[in-house]
């Protein structure tokens, strides 16, 4: 009998294992599943995107550092507050050019602007009103390249007859056309300022998920986006 109880006792011990680890298993995948649905959450929210070649690009916003677009006869008071706001200038003052390649139709308030990139703390926030316009920075998914966000966005017309609808939209989003390409007379150029809809990033999205052009791109520069 003493044989007997002990593996009747034996078996016991390894079901109650057995049952124990499974406990285990179960709440480990319980955690697990809603710690995922808790970063995915999260990673949603820190994700902003543009479309290229069709294509939804995820960008991941670079906290505390800037572009700042200005008039140049405000240089000396931007640079100021800047400096009294604990702030870093990290390139410029530097000038706005387009390059030669545009053909600008309307150069209205576009011609006597210059550019700043600074970085910046929760302190020293910068809210002048002699600010015409403020971009991020963003890291790419792929290869966590730092890329600013200007003023301009490229939008391509399906054919030359959509230049309506692309006025119309601008007209409504207080963007301005510039001009177009010389060797692309359906590519044209947009310049968004702080009184526009969005910023260029937000605007270049609005105008491709229209369906009604092409493509719509934001200006971003200071990296390499594809590798």
């Amino acid at each position: 009998m003493k044989p007997q109880f002990t593996s009747i006792k034996i078996s016991h011990t390894i079901c109650s294992i057995l049952l124990f680890s499974l406990l285990l298993v179960i709440s480990s995948c319980t955690k697990t599943d809603n710690d995922t649905d808790k970063d995915a959450s999260q990673d949603t929210k820190a994700i902003d995107y543009y479309w290229y070649g069709g294509k939804k690009i995820q960008l991941f916003k670079v906290e505390n550092k800037q572009y700042l677009l200005f008039s140049a006869k405000d240089e000396q008071l931007i640079i100021q507050q800047l400096k009294d706001n604990g702030a870093a200038i990290l390139s410029g003052p530097s000038g706005f050019n387009l390059p030669h390649s545009i053909v600008v139709t309307n150069n209205d308030g576009i011609g006597d602007l210059k550019w700043v990139v600074a970085k910046t703390n929760d302190k020293s926030t910068i809210t002048h009103s002699s600010i015409l316009y403020q971009g991020a920075f963003y890291a790419t998914e792929k290869n966590g390249h730092e890329l600013g966000l200007s003023q301009l966005l490229y939008v391509r017309l399906k054919n030359a007859n959509d230049i309506d609808k692309l006025n119309e939209l601008a007209e409504a989003s207080n963007v301005k056309i510039i001009g177009t390409y010389k060797n692309d007379s359906l590519l044209y150029i947009l310049h968004c300022t702080k009184v526009s809809e969005g910023n260029a990033l937000q605007m270049a999205n609005k105008f491709y998920e229209t369906g009604k052009f092409s493509y719509a791109e934001p200006d971003l520069f200071g990296g390499t986006i594809f590798e």
